[in-house]
């Protein structure tokens, strides 16, 4: 299963600036659609395009320094019950 990992990205955000991100300026900073900025912000899953996570990185990178995908989204094998 694919999970978001925005919760880490913020609160570094938050460490490094000194200030709480609002999900308007993340809409509106990474030119995102107020359905994918809710949706990433709950860590639901939802299909998203390369380009938005282009700009997710490119937001979070400009206050954190470079990143990876694998900073935003992980990969993990769901264990067979």
């Amino acid at each position: 299963m694919v999970r978001w990992k925005m919760e880490g990205l913020i609160q570094r955000y938050e460490e490094t600036t000194g200030s709480s991100i609002k999900a308007t300026q993340l809409m509106r900073e990474a030119n995102l659609s107020p359905s994918t900025t809710y949706l990433v912000l709950r860590g639901e899953p939802l299909r998203i395009s390369l380009k938005s996570i282009d700009s997710l990185l490119s937001f979070f990178s400009q206050y954190l320094g470079p990143l990876q995908i694998s900073d935003l989204i992980e990969f993990e094998v769901e264990q067979q019950s």
